[in-house]
């Protein structure tokens, strides 16, 4: 028995711009396509890369994602 409702979205991946079946980014709820997506972590790549120190972004942006996805989780 499946648990949960899951909503497909279809749309252009704000990454990338292709189009397709979408994902979107538990920390800063960007819509992005497959490719872009990191299922096991479900974050978008730009997350997964500041995550990850691959990506520095300034602290005044990283605040901003932080809090939005704060506020988003909050529902």
């Amino acid at each position: 028995m499946e648990t949960g409702v899951f909503l497909e979205i279809t749309g252009i991946c704000n990454v990338c711009g292709r189009s397709g079946k979408m994902y979107t980014c538990s920390m800063c709820g960007t819509i992005v396509c497959a490719d872009c997506y990191d299922h096991e972590l479900g974050l978008c790549r730009s997350c997964k890369n500041i995550l990850k120190g691959k990506k520095t972004l300034k602290d005044k942006k990283r605040k901003e994602i932080l809090k939005d996805s704060k506020r988003n989780s909050k529902g």
